[in-house]
């Protein structure tokens, strides 16, 4: 790809106009990173327009930003800052919509969550700080209940942390003291938004965890899988005990 391509599609993921925006920058731009198509300067270029991209005054250029680093961390690149960046983007964005009518995908939570999920499973970060991020994301008060799969991908991502060989026992099960904290301090009456969308993950969580966990199709081991899973469940059980209860 000549560099005037490259410069004309990395401004376009800023575009406001989610055919321009999705399907034709990010699209082209993945494939090509995919495909080692592009130099070690044209992706150290496409990586700094990320990164300036997670400050973007508008959403739908925020929330590209981490998916082009995601195909990049996929292919082998890294700098710690990308970990950093996005980790602080991530937990104070407060526009969590997922399909605008105008804007198309914005997706904030699911991209995010790519990212973090491609950094664990490549080994770049430590799992147990890809959960921490994951789980602030969780417990950050929203006035939006997630609609449009986000608890799915944040679940993912959880998943690829868990596949961190380096963990401990303790550490694979510790992120969710967080959680148990946060949902034991509700007070009575309709559950908060972010509450919602935390016991949906982990539900997506559980379910997974009885399964194959994938990576680009192919399964990953997930340390302490068993071990994980009932904790999942003791965390979940307290929110619906008229329902059912842990063996």
């Amino acid at each position: 790809m000549d560099d005037v391509t490259l410069n004309g599609l990395l401004r376009d993921l800023a575009s406001p106009d989610p055919v321009t925006r999705d399907e034709k920058a990010y699209s082209q731009l993945a494939r090509a990173i995919m495909a080692r198509e592009l130099t070690t300067a044209q992706r150290s270029e496409a990586a700094r327009v990320a990164r300036e991209l997670l400050q973007h005054r508008e959403i739908q250029a925020r929330t590209f930003g981490p998916l082009i680093l995601a195909v990049l961390v996929d292919v082998g690149d890294w700098d710690d800052a990308w970990f950093a960046e996005t980790r602080d983007w991530y937990v104070a964005e407060t526009d969590l919509r997922g399909y605008d009518d105008e804007l198309g995908w914005l997706h904030a939570v699911a991209h995010g969550s790519d990212f973090f999920g491609e950094a664990a499973v490549a080994g770049r970060v430590p799992g147990d700080e890809v959960l921490d991020v994951l789980v602030e994301r969780c417990v950050t008060a929203t006035p939006l209940v997630w609609q449009d799969q986000e608890e799915i991908r944040v679940a993912h991502a959880a998943a690829h942390a868990l596949s961190d060989p380096r963990l401990a026992p303790h550490v694979a099960v510790g992120w969710l003291e967080r959680v148990e904290s946060e949902l034991e301090a509700l007070k009575p009456g309709p559950p908060p938004p972010w509450s919602t969308n935390t016991l949906h993950m982990l539900h997506a969580l559980h379910v997974a965890l009885g399964h194959e966990i994938l990576h680009d199709g192919e399964p990953v081991t997930i340390r302490h899988g068993d071990r994980v899973r009932a904790r999942v469940a003791a965390t979940i059980q307290p929110t619906q005990p008229w329902f059912w209860r842990t063996r």
